[in-house]
């Protein structure tokens, strides 16, 4: 059997269509991208500004044949920029409740005296982007989902550190009474921990027969005109944002249980 200069076997499934090595072949080709690896990504880049729609097919193409690579890596960028962001600032626990669950742990902004918050994202995941941008600036810090949805709701404030600020206008204060029938026609806690503090109860879709189109007062009277249905459930912030969040995985309580 033949081999190669360097002393490759030419097995049928060793060999290119042009009759060389492949095990050559490739470290050939390596060794040529990295020698012109800045020409290779200008050229590869001006074909795809020319060739945007055949780009954009073959970019599709790829992701459909890969999808479940393409849904692990991104949940896995998430996570990871998630827990960037949180371990720039804490030592490990929310600052206004003291959780030390990683999973519920997210970054929220530090309201100054004078009422001002820092610049950037409202949040989510292009908060924490910016965050990484802008090398973790002061001004934000550890919460957990809890007390961060509660902070935002209610002008800063949380029942941790107090009583909650009630709402001022006419629709707030009918947005909180319709959701309290709500919370009580559901059992009023947590499906998944047994949290009851209303402030820190949303609700969840059980099944995917659930209304997508409706949030906030236009759900819960929309829950009320329907008798309750099952297809919803109570969940506290922190329960719902580990099960549908971005990481999308099963909840500490769960696994503790």
């Amino acid at each position: 059997m033949k081999s190669c200069k360097r002393g490759h076997l030419k097995t049928p499934e060793n060999v290119t269509t042009r009759g060389d090595c492949k095990e050559c072949a490739r470290e050939r080709s390596a060794r040529s991208y990295a020698e012109n690896r800045e020409k290779v990504i200008a050229r590869s880049r001006a074909h795809l500004a020319a060739n945007p729609e055949r780009a954009a097919a073959n970019n599709a193409w790829w992701r459909a044949v890969n999808a479940n690579w393409v849904e692990a890596y991104g949940r896995q960028y998430r996570t990871d920029l998630r827990a960037g962001a949180v371990q720039a600032y804490t030592c490990g626990a929310c600052a206004c409740c003291g959780e030390t669950t990683a999973e519920f742990l997210t970054v929220g902004r530090v309201v100054s005296r004078l009422g001002r918050e820092p610049q950037g994202p409202s949040g989510g995941q292009p908060l924490f982007r910016w965050l990484r941008e802008q090398g973790y600036p002061p001004g934000f810090e550890t919460l957990c989902t809890s007390c961060n949805e509660s902070r935002r709701l209610h002008e800063g404030s949380c029942p941790h550190r107090g009583p909650v600020k009630e709402p001022t206008g006419a629709k707030q204060r009918n947005t909180c009474k319709l959701k309290a029938e709500a919370l009580a026609g559901y059992g009023g806690e947590c499906g998944c921990c047994g949290e009851t503090e209303p402030t820190f109860l949303c609700f969840s879709r059980a099944c995917a027969h659930g209304h997508l189109a409706r949030s906030g007062a236009n759900l819960h009277r929309w829950l009320r005109q329907e008798g309750w249905p099952a297809c919803y459930r109570v969940l506290c912030f922190n329960c719902a944002y580990v099960r549908f969040g971005p990481g999308r995985s099963v909840c500490p309580h769960q696994r503790l249980s």
